[in-house]
């Protein structure tokens, strides 16, 4: 095997112009790297030829629909590419198969003992926490072997939380390194003031997410107190939020000149969006992490946010007053933390300054792209006594 300058190849289930964390994040991370002046490729779903280089970074439309028959006919477009460093951004419900693609996980293990790829994971989702009914259970185990088929043959495993780390250490090999890579927000932040705050006198709360039920039954709620007990304007943002407005109008009949929907739009826009805003109301079902990137595009643009503690959440959000916490997911609660904070706007201010340094301390895109850019394979000889514990 060559010894030189390895390139970056990053596998995807999905890649701009497709909508989704996982392709802002990609297309983010390919970039960072790319202008480090690092070689990337990008493998993501499809059949179009290898795409020109833009911003340094080639894109392969070749992966199909990640069946055995693609992964070997990409594997062999590949292997055009010596000297070969995947980043495989692992979410298992991406990879087709409902979530249960086993043959996607063995090609790249085998990759990386046949062909002498530097296996590389990005933990979006480690893989299903076990619930009933048993088909749950058994999609959970699957895909737990899964996981344990690329992590034994990785040599360096990322987080995009810490919390995932319990979830994550058994999984691959003693002394192989299982570090936090910090996620950035899908858009740079912005260089100019957040702009003017809604019309003159009525204060604006904001969200944006998919909308989907495990967060509209947190959101709801709260949502329908503040209504009732103030007179501020919702905007609501993201896919679904149209159907959830409208769930939350034939409720409030005479609310619905207070709360919009935006529907699926650019980040860009959305950041726009979000700064007419007061305060954002993120909440999450097992609470605030860093690997919210609703969120942490609202840090980034220079927003209050409230949100809430959680089983996965990290002690950071806990001891810098980056956020407006609350202990628990109640609707309750967060509504009560949103109106106070439209009564004390100087509070909500400092907020948003200790959350635009806490971003640009840790969550920037430079951050992964140094971590990424310094990173070597792994060998057991070089493994610390901290990694082994870790692990």
């Amino acid at each position: 095997m060559s010894t030189g300058r390895r390139a970056w190849h990053i596998v995807t289930c999905e890649y701009p112009p497709t909508i989704g964390g996982v392709a802002d994040y990609t297309a983010r991370i390919a970039s960072a790297l790319a202008r480090s002046g690092e070689t990337v490729h990008v493998w993501c779903p499809g059949f179009e030829p290898g795409q020109p280089a833009v911003d340094g970074v080639t894109v392969h439309r070749q992966l199909g629909r990640f069946s055995p028959a693609d992964c070997v006919r990409a594997g062999r477009l590949m292997d055009a590419h010596p000297d070969r460093r995947l980043l495989v951004q692992w979410v298992p419900h991406g990879y087709g198969y409902k979530s249960l693609n086993v043959p996607f996980a063995f090609w790249l293990a085998w990759r990386a003992r046949m062909r002498g790829d530097d296996l590389q994971l990005m933990i979006h989702e480690p893989y299903m926490r076990e619930r009933w009914p048993p088909r749950y259970l058994a999609a959970s185990l699957i895909e737990r072997v899964m996981l344990w088929l690329i992590g034994i043959a990785s040599s360096r495993t990322w987080l995009s939380t810490p919390s995932w780390r319990p979830f994550v250490r058994h999984y691959v090999r003693r002394g192989t390194p299982v570090e936090w890579l910090p996620v950035p927000a899908p858009l740079d932040p912005p260089s100019t003031s957040p702009e003017p705050k809604g019309d003159a006198g009525v204060p604006v709360i904001g969200h944006f997410s998919t909308h989907s039920p495990v967060v509209t039954a947190i959101l709801g709620p709260a949502l329908e107190t503040i209504l009732r007990n103030c007179t501020a304007s919702i905007v609501l943002m993201g896919r679904d939020s149209e159907r959830f407005r409208a769930n939350l109008v034939e409720r409030f009949p005479a609310c619905a000149p207070r709360v919009t929907a935006t529907g699926v739009l650019e980040v860009s826009e959305i950041a726009t969006r979000m700064r007419a805003c007061d305060v954002m109301l993120q909440p999450y079902p097992d609470g605030i992490t860093t690997r919210n990137t609703s969120m942490l595009l609202a840090l980034a643009s220079g927003l209050c946010v409230v949100s809430n503690a959680g089983p996965l959440t990290e002690d950071l959000w806990k001891s810098n007053g980056a956020v407006v916490l609350a202990p628990d997911a109640d609707p309750a609660t967060l509504a009560t933390l949103t109106m106070s904070l439209l009564n004390e706007p100087e509070r909500g201010a400092a907020t948003a300054s200790r959350g635009s340094r806490l971003y640009r301390d840790v969550f920037d895109i430079r951050h992964a792209a140094a971590a990424l850019t310094h990173s070597v394979s792994h060998t057991r000889s070089s493994a610390s006594p901290a990694l082994h514990a870790e692990t």
